[in-house]
């Protein structure tokens, strides 16, 4: 999906137009939302950085106050390679979230849920969204940040395009935020997200992380997941997997130890520890290892890693044999 906010004359008169359209109707969310008693006090953000936005470029322009905001200083001209396809004149969904990834940073996609987004806005976290801001038949897409709202007075306030803390009302807001499939997402430090998030969701987040090459955040973002969620048995094998890419052999292996000694049931753990004592030469201690894995979870890198260790131990030299005393 293309992102730009530059609007020809006709599209213009066309978001005019919808916009008077919807003025008289009521969104769905925003609806059901009016039901519910307000009991939070407005929100509005204070700390997010505003970067006007050049022609096209909300994409920059809206990546850069997240990432600055998460304590990555950026600036939208630093993005533009990285998220900017001058051939569709806009920013990708995709890119944004590998862009951040290489900035060692954690993005977390918020439920569709205009409730959920308010209250990321009531616990101090600003809001990435994707927009629409034309019609189904003339999208204009577009990113924006949303960094305050109000429940009582049904509204919100983005930094959008070149329009520092810009007011909508809710309904409007949802609207364009619907044409947009209700895209919007969280930006973290990975060594400091909040606890109230998805395990599963976070983990996959910091592989991509660390695959993309933000190794040692993505390290420091598995290091909070074991003290976390303890019972996530992957968030234990990504510690040690991106401390053995940093050289860190010691912290690997003490985490596998841990993992194995938590959760000594789990074949992919065991075999992980098998493997790593093989690297570091001790094929003998690597073995009962692997024979467990394989007899927990039989699969092709379980057997290959008990072939290697039986191959190690068959061709490891004797000890030598201790020297007879003299009498």
């Amino acid at each position: 999906m293309v992102v730009s906010l530059f609007v020809r004359p006709l599209a213009r008169a066309m978001v005019l137009v919808s916009l008077l359209g919807l003025a008289g109707c009521v969104a769905p969310q925003t609806r059901a939302l009016r039901a519910q008693p307000v009991a939070t006090a407005p929100a509005m953000l204070q700390d997010v950085p505003f970067f006007p936005q050049a022609d096209y470029q909300c994409g920059p322009a809206a990546l850069a106050s997240m990432l600055t905001w998460s304590g990555n200083a950026v600036t939208p001209d630093k993005l533009v390679p990285e998220i900017y396809v001058p051939g569709r004149k806009g920013s990708f969904g995709v890119e944004m979230f590998a862009s951040a990834r290489r900035h060692g940073r954690l993005m977390y996609p918020l439920a569709p849920a205009l409730g959920s987004l308010l209250t990321a806005l009531e616990q101090g976290y600003p809001v990435l969204v994707l927009q629409n801001n034309g019609l189904a038949i003339y999208p204009v897409w577009h990113f924006a940040v949303v960094i305050g709202a109000d429940r009582q007075q049904e509204k919100v306030w983005l930094h959008s395009g070149r329009t520092e803390r810009l007011e909508v009302d809710f309904s409007t807001f949802e609207r364009t935020w619907a044409r947009g499939g209700y895209w919007a997402t969280l930006v973290f430090d990975p060594s400091a997200f909040p606890d109230s998030l998805d395990p599963p969701a976070v983990i996959r987040e910091l592989a991509l992380m660390e695959k993309g090459g933000a190794v040692k955040e993505a390290q420091a973002g598995f290091a909070r997941v074991v003290i976390t969620w303890p019972q996530q048995k992957t968030g234990w094998l990504g510690l040690a997997s991106s401390s053995m890419k940093l050289g860190d052999l010691k912290l690997a292996e003490s985490t596998l130890r841990e993992l194995v000694r938590r959760q000594p049931q789990y074949g992919a753990g065991l075999n992980n520890l098998a493997d790593l004592l093989l690297k570091t030469g001790r094929p003998a201690e690597a073995l009962p290892f692997a024979e467990r894995a394989v007899a927990l979870l039989d699969i092709p890198a379980t057997r290959a890693t008990l072939a290697a260790a039986h191959a190690a131990v068959a061709v490891q030299p004797e000890p030598a044999a201790e020297p007879a005393e003299a009498h």
